[in-house]
């Protein structure tokens, strides 16, 4: 199974977040207070990311708040992150200008098919309603990350956005325009309250009730007025962000190369739970048995954290079913990248002969195929100085890129279940 179905990763994103555009590059009047009347920058552009710069992985959880803190601790993901541009420039393909390219669009979602594009606009990139209700649409995106569990999530989009046409739609829409704290605020409603009637609801249920530029350009929406109070403080030094956890700083020091898309998950995510395989494998496999053959190759140390990625790169999945299809000359092929964050150096230097051994020796509970013929190369190691281990696997020629992402959500990741 090598491909990551959209509608599934919907499933673990959210569907039930609010919005609340906010505009946080407005112009300020003298005294230093928000002009609610001023007009915005009539194009916002953010650029394309580095590996470490503007809109790589940990810039971009620079702008977020601590979402590990607090009484609404995500359960399911802490985030999930999608550089669509630096994987449209690996594999050569231009996205589309609009959802009417139909050629284009082909394109465009072979090339993004395993990218962990945020809930609800990656659901719906393809109905011209979007665009017309909100500003913009999927195309537009660079970067993207998206916090927390619903309905206290929270999206940052960085991209080619027309400000006054974002404006201009959610003035239409009926959003208000705020000031807090300084910043102008657009919002339907300071809850999570979900309006069918209204085609803001029908699109995007309530994840859309409020949404916001920073200064740089980032597009962010909030699920609450109070989660975007959050942003805010952030964003002026007031609060902490995600990125300085201790936790995530060690995740992320251990990632030498950027990601095309990456999913961060608390451990308990990766707990082994033969239950759980069994239902995702259907009736009539083996799961239990699997997992505790797994079992009995080594026990793995506590994982407190972990990031499951890709990097950027083909091979493209093909048009219509058979082998995936190579990518442009000169185009890197992408590789799978696992990180698990443990208590100390010393278990994570102990996980890795484990890893090695169940990667192996060990089946896959869906598919019932070795791991070691799903990936035709794996790198066990543990980072020196950091309780972290890494994992980086080689696709199989069967097998797509990002296959790691589907294996998470399908409780097919016993190589590195504790």
């Amino acid at each position: 199974m090598g491909r990551v179905s959209r509608a599934r990763l919907r499933l673990v994103a959210t569907v039930a977040a609010v919005g609340t555009f906010l505009m946080l590059g407005a112009p300020v009047v003298a005294t230093g207070t928000p002009s609610p009347n001023a007009p915005l920058a009539p194009v916002a552009r953010t650029p394309t990311s580095s590996p470490a710069g503007a809109g790589s992985l940990r810039a971009m959880l620079a702008l977020a708040p601590d979402v590990l803190a607090g009484p609404n601790r995500p359960t399911g993901q802490v985030a999930m992150y999608a550089d669509q541009a630096a994987q449209l420039a690996a594999v050569g393909v231009a996205a589309p200008q609009s959802s009417s390219d139909a050629a284009g669009v082909a394109r465009w979602t072979r090339a993004t098919q395993w990218l962990t594009l945020p809930s609800p606009v990656g659901d719906h990139a393809l109905i011209p309603d979007w665009r017309q209700t909100f500003g913009f649409d999927v195309f537009q995106i660079s970067q993207s990350l998206q916090v927390g569990d619903p309905p206290n999530q929270i999206t940052f989009l960085r991209g080619h956005f027309n400000a006054n046409e974002v404006q201009g739609a959610l003035t239409r829409d009926g959003y208000k325009r705020l000031d807090e704290a300084g910043v102008i605020v657009f919002s339907l409603r300071a809850n999570a309250t979900v309006d069918l009637t209204s085609k803001v609801g029908q699109l995007a249920l309530a994840s859309m009730n409020n949404a916001a530029l920073l200064p740089d350009g980032t597009l962010v929406a909030a699920s609450t007025l109070s989660n975007v109070r959050a942003v805010i403080a952030v964003a002026q030094g007031k609060a902490a962000s995600l990125a300085q956890r201790v936790d995530i700083g060690a995740l992320l020091g251990a990632l030498a190369t950027k990601l095309a898309s990456a999913i961060i998950v608390p451990g308990s995510a990766l707990r082994l739970n033969p239950a759980a395989a069994v239902v995702t494998s259907g009736p009539g496999t083996a799961a239990a048995a699997i997992a505790t053959q797994v079992q009995a190759l080594g026990k793995l140390p506590p994982v407190t954290l972990g990031l499951i990625g890709v990097t950027p790169g083909g091979p493209l999945p093909p048009a219509s079913g058979g082998t995936p299809a190579p990518v442009p000359m000169g185009a890197g092929s992408a590789r799978d990248v696992i990180a698990l964050v443990m208590a100390t150096q010393g278990a994570a230097e102990q996980a890795v002969p484990v890893i090695e051994r169940r990667l192996a020796t060990a089946t896959s509970p869906v598919t019932q195929r070795p791991y070691n013929d799903l990936f035709s190369h794996s790198v066990v190691r543990a980072v020196p100085g950091k309780p972290v281990v890494l994992v980086e696997l080689t696709p199989s020629s069967s097998t797509l890129p990002g296959i790691v992402v589907s294996m998470l959500f399908q409780r097919d990741l016993l190589f590195v279940a504790w």
